[in-house]
């Protein structure tokens, strides 16, 4: 069995499962129960602790997040597009200016790589599934290109989905 190596400087594997102390401290036995007690013991913040999830990760995470309220709100009725309103949407993205339409059997999917919001690479595309997206009267093409919604043209009912 091999313990796991304790992140301190002055930790030294001794040899088969066992380590110790290389200040002496602890009486020279091993000390891999001992030395997080220790005030040589490095402390890992909850800062340095979160930057371990990567902002990719982060975005990807957050993207989800967003999308998958959105569905919800508009399962549930609420700010959610008219089938014409849909489909002038997906029209625009069928014939995006910018080309950043993603296809998949036959028609748009997503705005650039799914989940993945390229705007901090500059390129502005949300990565969000289309169909979904344009159901959503709260939500725009990141690009300004969508038909405007006015609260003229927003139900006054809930519509059941």
């Amino acid at each position: 069995m091999r313990l796991k190596v304790i992140p301190c400087e002055h930790w030294s594997e001794g040899g088969k499962g066992w380590g110790r102390c290389a200040l002496g401290l602890h009486e020279g036995r091993p000390s891999h129960g001992t030395c997080r007690s220790c005030e040589h013991y490095p402390r890992i913040s909850r800062s340095a602790a979160k930057s371990s999830i990567t902002p990719q990760a982060l975005n990807v995470m957050g993207n989800a997040l967003h999308g998958a309220a959105s569905i919800a709100k508009t399962t549930l009725g609420i700010d959610r597009a008219s089938d014409e309103q849909v489909e002038a949407r997906l029209n625009v993205c069928r014939q995006c200016p910018g080309g950043h339409a993603v296809w998949k059997e036959g028609d748009v999917h997503t705005c650039g790589p799914m989940l993945q919001s390229m705007r901090d690479a500059g390129h502005g595309t949300c990565g969000c599934i289309l169909h979904k997206k344009a159901r959503d009267l709260d939500q725009a093409c990141p690009f300004g290109w969508w038909p405007q919604s006015t609260s003229a043209k927003r139900p006054t009912e809930t519509v059941k989905p």
